[in-house]
């Protein structure tokens, strides 16, 4: 079984990802979602687990199934290995990312490593959700033609103001 091998510090010294955490962990077997549930880095967001269910759907169609799910002795992140390459095929989620070995639609890739990132749509993640401007309605001038913010009491163009 994969969780003997995964279990080895063999792993640790094939790559430098993150491994300096994984001594000291709580494993959930192949249950990502009761490990991502333990490890509670969205409880006040949801919404943000079907994000990492998808990550984690495309990752198994490249490298196979999951193997083995765990939250770190920090609780820093959760952890998840794949069957056909346990020892790269990993992803770990944290509190506003995924980091990743595969490349996967809207991920980054990270300035001299072999991780992509993709971006979790989080509160305390996203600077977008909390300085967007709001959308400013308009209304069309039926002399000129022109839109013009609809809190305006007439067109600016029209009454030269």
């Amino acid at each position: 079984m994969t969780d003997a091998i995964i279990g080895t510090n063999k792993i640790e010294t094939e790559h430098k990802m993150y491994t300096d955490q994984e001594s000291n962990r709580k494993e959930f077997g192949t249950d990502y979602l009761a490990a991502l549930d333990d490890w509670g880095g969205f409880k006040d967001e949801p919404g943000v687990i079907g994000k990492v269910t998808e990550i984690v759907r495309f990752v198994e169609n490249e490298l196979g199934p999951v193997t083995l799910a765990y939250v770190v002795d920090s609780a820093q992140y959760v952890a998840i290995r794949f069957a056909d390459n346990p020892a790269l095929g990993i992803v770990f989620v944290n509190r506003g990312f995924v980091d990743h070995r595969i490349e996967i639609p809207d991920s980054v890739k990270k300035k001299d490593e072999e991780v992509w990132r993709t971006e979790l749509p989080t509160s305390k993640n996203s600077a977008a959700t909390h300085n967007k401007i709001p959308e400013i309605k308009q209304t069309l001038c039926e002399n000129c033609q022109m839109s013009y913010p609809a809190h305006l009491s007439a067109c600016p163009i029209c009454t030269g103001a």
